[in-house]
C-alpha cells in the first residue's frame, strides 16, 4: 500500500518503478470512464484526435478501432507513462505517443477535431489548459473533460490533500465558457463500489463536454 502523499505525486507525475504501478491502478480506476466516453466522443472514423494524460496506453488499442481512417495522439507529461505508452501501441500505426505539456502543447492551430482527457483537471491551471485547448481544436471541435465529482474528491481527501486541486462541474464550465467554448453536455455514471482500507465508498464518472464555435 502506498502512502498517501505518493500516491498522489505519483497520480500527478507518475515515475519510474513506483509510477509504472499507479499508471496500472489508474487504468483500472478509469476504467468505467473508458466505457462510456466512446458513445460521448461519437466518433465517425477519420478524426484527428487528442488525449491528454493517457497514461500507459493500455486502451488506445480499443479506442483506435473506432478511427480506421483517422489518428488518434496520446500526449503525457510523464516519460515514464509515455514509455509504456510506446510499448503498448507499438503496433498501431494510427497512434502516435508524444511527451508533452497540456501547458503547451506542441501542435498548430486548428489541428485536432477531439479532444478529451480523464482525470488530469486537478493537477493544472485549468484556464492555461483550456486556451490550450481551445487554440488545436478545430471549429466545431469537441473537448470531453472527463473527472470525479468533487464530493468524490472530498470522499478522497486523505490523497487528494496532497497537489489536488478539488474542482466542481461548474468551476469547470465556468472556465471552459471563458475561454470561448459552449457547453453541451453533463452526464455522470455511477461506478463500482470500491474498497479503500475499512471504507465501501461509490465514485462516479463524470463528463463534461463542450464544443468549439464555428465561427
Amino acid at each position: 500500500m502506498l502512502d498517501p502523499k505518493s500516491l498522489a505525486s505519483n497520480l500527478r507525475h507518475p515515475d519510474g518503478e513506483l509510477g509504472i504501478r499507479v499508471g496500472q491502478m489508474m487504468h483500472k480506476g478509469n476504467a468505467n470512464f473508458y466505457l462510456h466516453l466512446p458513445d460521448l466522443l461519437n466518433l465517425q472514423g477519420d478524426e484527428a484526435v487528442l488525449e491528454i494524460g493517457m497514461g500507459a496506453g493500455i486502451h488506445l488499442a480499443d479506442y483506435s478501432k473506432y478511427l480506421p481512417k483517422g489518428e488518434l495522439f496520446g500526449l503525457d507529461y510523464s516519460q515514464t507513462m509515455v514509455d509504456q505508452a510506446e510499448r503498448n501501441c507499438k503496433d498501431l500505426s494510427q497512434v502516435k505517443i508524444i511527451q508533452g505539456d497540456a501547458l503547451n502543447l506542441p501542435f498548430g492551430e486548428h489541428f485536432f477535431d477531439v479532444l478529451y482527457t480523464i482525470n488530469t483537471v486537478y493537477f493544472y491551471d485549468l484556464k492555461r489548459a483550456f486556451d490550450q485547448y481551445y487554440r488545436v481544436l478545430r471549429p466545431g471541435g469537441k473537448l470531453v473533460i472527463g473527472k470525479r465529482t468533487k464530493e468524490d474528491l472530498l470522499q478522497l481527501g486523505e490523497v487528494t490533500q496532497h497537489g489536488f486541486n478539488l474542482i466542481s462541474a461548474t468551476e469547470v464550465n465556468e472556465v471552459a465558457k471563458h475561454c470561448g467554448f459552449e457547453f453541451k453536455t453533463e452526464i455522470t455514471y455511477d461506478d463500482s463500489p470500491v474498497q479503500i482500507n475499512d471504507r465501501l465508498l461509490q465514485l462516479h464518472s463524470q463528463f463534461l463536454s463542450f464544443q468549439k464555435p464555428l465561427s
